[in-house]
């Protein structure tokens, strides 16, 4: 599923959502924080919140800011 990973300069994911069929949802980022759009199959649905918890607790973003992908710690 694709869903939205709000992450800083060092790749730490700071918050996830899911993305939904569109995936100009709006948000903004926090200062000195990015925001990447991103398929993973950790997350089933837009209600999967333990997929998009273990997101944020198993993963990081690298390859940032130009081709963000996500890595397992």
């Amino acid at each position: 599923m694709r869903i939205q990973i709000e992450y800083n300069d060092a790749g730490d994911i700071k918050s996830v959502a899911g993305a939904g069929p569109s995936v100009s949802t709006g948000r903004i980022a926090r200062a000195n924080h990015k925001i990447a759009v991103l398929d993973t199959e950790e997350v089933r649905h837009d209600h999967d919140f333990d997929g998009l918890r273990r997101v944020v607790e198993t993963y990081r973003v690298t390859g940032h800011p130009h081709q963000p992908s996500l890595t397992r710690k």
